[in-house]
């Protein structure tokens, strides 16, 4: 990753949508100022998917989703009561997500992971963090 153009410091991305795209993405995430509890409730609803193929029960995916949805509305409101729409706000930060070519993540920053564990040890390091 030392050759990303995105980590390098130049914030130049040579005209490659790709990480034209990703700063964005970036950028929109910081200005959101978001807090750990935030992300870590992003990360629920992100990886919590009910249409996920090979689930064996995927109303209780759907239960821990909306768990996940719960505890972002009630932390938002609690720490900023005066703010109403951030709930909103950061919900509206996902799509933002989906422009972005999974196919094309996968090549630039996990192309040296093996396939099998490789994977595992993100989904366990993103769990944990």
């Amino acid at each position: 990753m030392e050759k990303c153009p995105l980590f390098d410091g130049t914030n130049e991305t040579n005209g490659n949508e790709f990480f034209y795209q990703l700063t964005q993405i970036f950028e929109h995430f910081k200005s959101a100022n978001l807090d750990q509890a935030e992300i870590a409730c992003l990360k629920a609803i992100i990886l919590f998917r009910p249409e996920t193929r090979g689930l064996g029960d995927s109303s209780q995916i759907l239960a821990l989703q909306d768990q996940a949805q719960l505890m972002l509305a009630q932390h938002t409101t609690r720490i900023n009561p005066s703010n109403p729409a951030r709930f909103g706000r950061v919900l509206l930060l996902l799509p933002n997500l989906r422009v972005i070519s999974s196919v094309q993540l996968k090549q630039t920053f996990l192309s040296s992971i093996s396939e099998q564990n490789g994977m595992k040890q993100i989904i366990v390091e993103l769990l944990k963090n």
